[in-house]
């Protein structure tokens, strides 16, 4: 299964970056933007959700790890 899932992810990398060479080619026709620029403004929203919900996860750390702060000051 994660090989499976390795093949999807890099296909699903390729055909993001493919349509953002299209689109760079084809929004403003007599110029080209960058692909990498595209392809950074369409993953970032990905980015910044994965960011989210990783950091929510360890939210509770960071409150003991305080915690801990506060008691060693004494």
């Amino acid at each position: 299964m994660n090989t499976l899932a390795r093949i999807l992810r890099v296909l699903l990398g390729g055909c993001v970056m493919l349509f953002a060479d299209v689109l760079g080619r084809t929004v403003i026709f007599p110029f080209q933007v960058p692909a990498g620029l595209l392809a950074a403004v369409l993953g970032s929203p990905y980015l910044l959700r994965l960011l989210k919900s990783r950091l929510h996860c360890f939210r509770h750390v960071g409150f003991w790890h305080s915690r801990l702060r506060v008691s060693e000051r004494g």
